[in-house]
């Protein structure tokens, strides 16, 4: 555990201050970490997202944290879990000093975000199924960084999600590139298991949740593998926003299976490329 971490989980609160909405709360910790704390009381009490169960959002700002370690995207500030007293269980994320959110960012600032970074966070959004990423649920700052916030509503388990994606998003762009190519192609079965151990066994989220983690990720190698991504994905446009399916493939099938199936379409992919 980082020391940012530690000091997240059991750090002593020197100031809380309430933003409203009973959700977010900012505390400040007696050795000046400062972080976000949502609270399970403070989420609603009806579905937001068909596929999101409902008082599990704060439970996702964490796993998708895990996700964003394991995938070495490092793009989601560290988030904890945390009970307060008065407060009860919630998420605690470090506040991001010198960040902006990416709507009322100056265009300076957008403009120094590169593609590595674009590809990045486009790859992580996809295999989390990140289904509410618009332009106040993300951070830039002067230097062309990107902070993913608001997490709650991904890691869904519906058999079918669709996914706001940008409008100039291309799924052959997207599969060809080397950034995405380089994180699939770093996966192996020991991060596929820590995954299992990160989010399923520490029970962040649901098997059938964790099973759509590694359907995307499989949808992920095989297109790379075939150099055919038109087939595994498919999209449509309406209004300004793009969506583009994540299907969950495994609904049925027995984890282990699912977890080996996906182990060997990876290191399938690598023999190929």
């Amino acid at each position: 555990m980082s020391p940012v971490e530690h000091s997240l989980v059991s750090g002593e609160i020197s100031t809380i201050e309430n933003k409203g909405g009973g959700i977010n709360t900012t505390l400040k910790t007696s050795n000046g970490v400062e972080g976000i704390f949502k609270t399970k009381k403070g989420e609603y009490d009806s579905k937001v997202r068909a596929s999101i169960i409902v008082k599990t959002q704060y439970q996702r700002e964490v796993g998708a944290y895990r996700m964003d370690k394991i995938l070495g995207v490092d793009m989601v500030p560290p988030t904890v879990e945390r009970n307060i007293p008065g407060y009860g269980v919630g998420s605690h994320q470090e506040f991001r000093k010198g960040f902006k959110n990416w709507s009322g960012a100056p265009s300076e600032y957008q403009r120094l975000v590169s593609s590595t970074t674009e590809t990045k966070q486009s790859l992580f959004d996809y295999i989390v199924g990140a289904e509410d990423r618009h332009g106040g649920n993300f951070m830039v700052n002067s230097k062309g960084d990107i902070a993913l916030i608001d997490n709650g509503l991904s890691m869904g388990s519906g058999d079918e999600i669709w996914l706001r994606v940008a409008n100039n998003f291309k799924l052959n762009d997207f599969v060809d590139n080397k950034t995405t190519r380089d994180i699939i192609k770093s996966l192996s079965a020991d991060k596929i298991n820590l995954m299992k151990v990160e989010l399923l066994d520490s029970k962040l989220i649901n098997e059938q949740e964790f099973k759509c983690i590694l359907s995307r990720i499989n949808y992920m190698a095989k297109s790379i593998a075939n150099n055919d991504s038109e087939r595994l994905f498919y999209s449509y446009k309406t209004g300004s926003s793009k969506y583009i399916n994540i299907s969950n493939i495994f609904s049925t099938d027995d984890l282990s299976k699912v977890m080996d199936i996906t182990i060997k379409n990876i290191e399938k992919m690598k023999e190929v490329i």
